[in-house]
């Protein structure tokens, strides 16, 4: 039997529901932060691999 994947879902459909309640899931705050540290993040070179299959 083959693998039924699930159907699309936007994204805006998926914060939404966050947004109404004044949870902001944007990077702005992160952003702000890392600069507020003096970017610690540039002082080191890094590669991240990523994937869904291990």
């Amino acid at each position: 039997m083959p693998l039924r994947l699930p159907a699309p879902v936007d994204l805006e459909d998926l914060l939404e529901p966050f947004a109404r309640r004044g949870v902001d899931l944007g990077l702005e705050r992160l952003r702000a932060a890392l600069a507020e540290g003096g970017h610690p993040e540039r002082g080191f070179a890094a590669v991240q691999v990523a994937g869904t299959i291990g």
